[in-house]
């Protein structure tokens, strides 16, 4: 073991260096769950969002190899045959729809310009004030 390591630890990765195949995947998977409309756009029409996934599934430090693995079912699968598996999956296999759909959600809603046009201002801070402790008991 390296001196940096440590077991309780989760080395932390800033890239899950996708494959090109992999984010297109996943961007096909992405189309299909969060769609688009005339004022939202789809994940695939955004520049950004190759890289917010990246960042995604590097986040997942200790589930990156199971992640791709899940990935590489949809491989080849046309729009129509990604929507039935998704929700084949989300009946039969709840943890993998967790997985997949969190990860390419997120990565749509963490992209600021999608946060601008939802009107999230992010985290801010909001100090209760001193009535509110009494009124929430």
């Amino acid at each position: 073991m390296a001196d940096n390591e440590r077991l309780s630890v989760p080395q932390v990765k800033k890239s899950a260096n996708l494959s090109d195949e992999q984010t297109a995947i996943l961007t096909a998977i992405a189309d299909v769950l969060i769609g688009g409309t005339e004022t939202d756009p789809t994940p695939s029409s955004l520049d950004t969002y190759a890289k917010s996934l990246d960042i995604a599934v590097a986040a997942r430090t200790r589930d990156i190899a199971r992640v791709l693995d899940l990935v590489q079912e949809f491989s080849g699968l046309a729009a129509s045959e990604i929507d039935k598996q998704l929700r084949s999956w989300d009946k039969e296999r709840a943890e993998d729809f967790q997985i997949i759909s969190s990860i390419v959600a997120g990565s749509y809603f963490m992209l600021p310009e999608i946060k601008k046009l939802i009107g999230y201002p992010g985290q801010v801070r909001d100090i209760p004030k001193v009535d509110d402790a009494a009124n929430d008991l």
